[in-house]
């Protein structure tokens, strides 16, 4: 019988959590913050505000429960009204409003705003982005008028329109639900200047998705729960995080701040007293939700699925300056992982690194899988390692960010050149990169020539084949909430190597030169 839905096995806890809370203690307002933002002192390596906003920013609305505590505050759609830091400190409640005595609680649903008890808030942004393409730039046949004049002619254009919409209800102090909807709308590719090339309208079904949506429970500020979809920053890497494998996507590189989808867990925190350390807990079942689901798959099953349910733990603990992590995850037909993360500041340079030791490939184990087929061999299975560790460092003046990372993929091929076009994009869909040595550096400066006008080189180096990415871009903020950017994107290599194929394809290199323009109306 398939009582575990998406939905029911969040219903049920909800039920169980709001019958618990009703006993529980609710005069409790005083949080105990300094032992966590103790644990974050290293962050004032970062020296200033412009690296904070840009160090692994995945969800703001994450940062008092989440699992970095370096996390920036420029992801979530609620921040300007209410952070999860609030949901349990003093600050976000007026004395007046602090409930004092043990009488049973009522609600005045006409003062739920009034008591920030119920929050509902919304972003948009649109932009149009231009693209001039040009493949093999630099081959003799293409050194002509008549290239160029193509590139011109088969500009494409490609609007976006992205909408967030959350709601945010707090009953009691230690009680929370939390649900966010993403709205965007299909992404048609035109082409105004050619006939030769048709435009593209996708047929996409999920024009709304919820996003997250959550209960957060916790007993006398010492242990917190969270039940439902959200975001899980398991890992401290920047553009690459390896040790993160609990989320439904990995870093975008050219986007690191984005907020990635999370599964549904029951996740727990415990606070040891008097220390600086935690452990976190998960439990993930195995449900497909999101971007991640299709028609095929079908709700929990709790006889058949039980044993794919995933496990992870994490605990943290501070060593002078450095944040420590230990932690595993475990899924029955996955390869099995021990991760540790460090994060820290070495002076005025903040630092972060991860460790990931795996046993197996996902091949490997994947007989075990519901669709598995075939036999395991042990045998052949061996202990595989990935590690990061990256940098950041501010100039005050002249507002200048250096960032570097590099990444060993021990998953990855040592010659991705011979790959076929299959073994190629199974490397890809398991591991995110098919090569084994991977670098990023990016340079930033804020305020150049021109208040608002900021300047970004970005370069994403494979080190295994020589191939990689470089990105130059300008961008100026005008009339508040506009923004136009532009410049090029230059991709280099060999042909067959890791970024100048695609879809697996043996492609070549390229030059795009790309023009947006934004309208970002903010957060109300």
């Amino acid at each position: 019988m398939k009582i575990f839905s998406e939905k029911k096995i969040y219903l049920y806890f909800i039920f169980f959590i709001i019958g618990f809370s009703v006993y529980s203690e609710t005069t409790d307002k005083n949080v105990n913050l300094e032992l966590f933002q103790e644990k974050t002192k290293y962050s004032d390596a970062l020296s200033s505000e412009d690296v904070e906003k840009q160090l692994i920013a995945i969800n703001d609305d994450d940062s008092f429960f989440s699992d970095d505590m370096i996390i920036s505050d420029n992801n979530s759609s609620d921040d300007s009204f209410f952070s999860e830091d609030d949901m349990f400190s003093d600050s976000m409640i007026d004395e007046g409003n602090v409930i004092e005595s043990e009488e049973p609680l009522t609600f005045d649903i006409s003062n739920i705003y009034a008591e920030n008890k119920f929050r509902f808030g919304c972003s948009f942004s649109a932009t149009l982005d231009g693209t001039f393409l040009w493949y093999d730039p630099l081959k003799d046949e293409n050194r002509n008028t008549t290239y160029r004049k193509n590139g011109f002619r088969d500009f494409s254009l490609v609007p976006k329109i992205k909408s967030d919409f959350y709601f945010d209800f707090r009953p009691v102090n230690n009680l929370r639900f939390y649900a966010k909807a993403k709205f965007k709308i299909p992404q048609p590719v035109f082409y105004p200047f050619t006939d030769k090339i048709d435009n593209v309208f996708p047929d996409e079904k999920n024009v709304i998705s919820w996003f997250e949506y959550f209960l957060d429970y916790n007993l006398k500020e010492r242990i917190f729960f969270r039940l439902g979809k959200h975001t899980i920053t398991w890992g401290v890497g920047y553009f690459f995080s390896p040790a993160d494998v609990i989320n439904l996507s990995a870093v975008d590189p050219e986007n690191p701040t984005e907020q990635r989808e999370g599964a549904i867990s029951l996740r727990t925190q415990i606070v040891f007293p008097g220390t600086q350390n935690c452990l976190w807990l998960y439990v993930l079942p195995d449900i497909k939700t999101g971007e991640n689901k299709n028609d095929k798959d079908e709700s929990f099953d709790i006889k058949k699925d039980v044993k794919y349910t995933a496990f992870a733990a994490k605990y943290e603990l501070l060593v002078k300056n450095f944040e420590v992590g230990l932690g595993g995850w475990y899924q029955y037909g996955r390869t099995p992982r021990a991760v540790a993360t460090l994060t820290g500041g070495i002076r005025k340079v903040s630092t972060f690194s991860e460790l990931v030791f795996a046993y197996g490939t996902e091949e490997q184990w994947f007989p075990f899988t519901k669709n598995g087929k075939g036999t395991p061999k042990y045998e052949d299975m061996k202990t595989i390692f990935q590690a990061t560790t990256g940098f950041s460092y501010t100039w005050k003046e002249p507002k200048i960010t250096l960032m570097g990372q590099y990444f060993f993929n021990g998953f990855g091929s040592k010659d991705t050149k011979t790959l076929s076009e299959i073994d190629f994009l199974k490397l890809k869909n398991s591991y995110t990169y098919a090569g084994k040595h991977f670098a990023v550096i990016s340079l930033s400066k804020t305020d150049a020539f021109v208040r608002d006008c900021n300047i970004n080189l970005y370069t994403m180096l494979s080190l295994t084949d020589g191939s990689g990415v470089v990105q130059g871009t300008i961008s100026y903020s005008f009339l508040n909430d506009f923004k136009l950017s532009t410049g090029p994107i230059i991709t280099f290599g060999t042909n067959g190597s890791e970024f100048t194929r695609v879809n697996g394809y043996k492609g070549s290199p390229s030059l795009i030169w790309k023009l947006s323009l934004t309208y970002d109306a903010g957060k109300f």
